[in-house]
């Protein structure tokens, strides 16, 4: 199969550029648990500390409507779980990116 010179310079160039965003996603989530488990009492986080505002939030925007706190109960470990989903996904996803296999270089036909 012929492919053009700006298709094989569009593959390659993605090929580079998923290896870096999979890079970045594993950095990210790693400097963020070490932060937020290791440093818990500094107040700064790149991702949990903005996702448990924001799920707090909604929980309290939540509670408003139906007039009832009891949901606030549910907060912290809908928190928690969340939390951990989102590291175990970017590691995932990250993982993924960098050692995702290119069928064109290992297969030259």
């Amino acid at each position: 199969m012929f492919l053009g010179l700006g298709t094989v310079l569009i593959l390659g160039f993605w090929s580079l550029l998923r290896g870096q965003i999979g890079i970045v996603a594993i950095v990210i989530a790693a400097i963020d648990i070490f932060i937020t488990v290791l440093y818990p009492r500094t107040g700064k986080s790149i991702l949990s500390l903005p996702l448990s505002k924001g799920i707090w939030q909604i929980f309290r925007q939540v509670a408003r409507w139906s007039k009832s706190d009891r949901i606030l109960a549910y907060c912290g470990s809908i928190n928690l779980v969340t939390i951990a989903v989102v590291w175990i996904s970017l590691f995932i996803f990250g993982f993924a990116l960098v050692n995702w296999h290119d069928e064109r270089k290992s297969n030259p036909s």
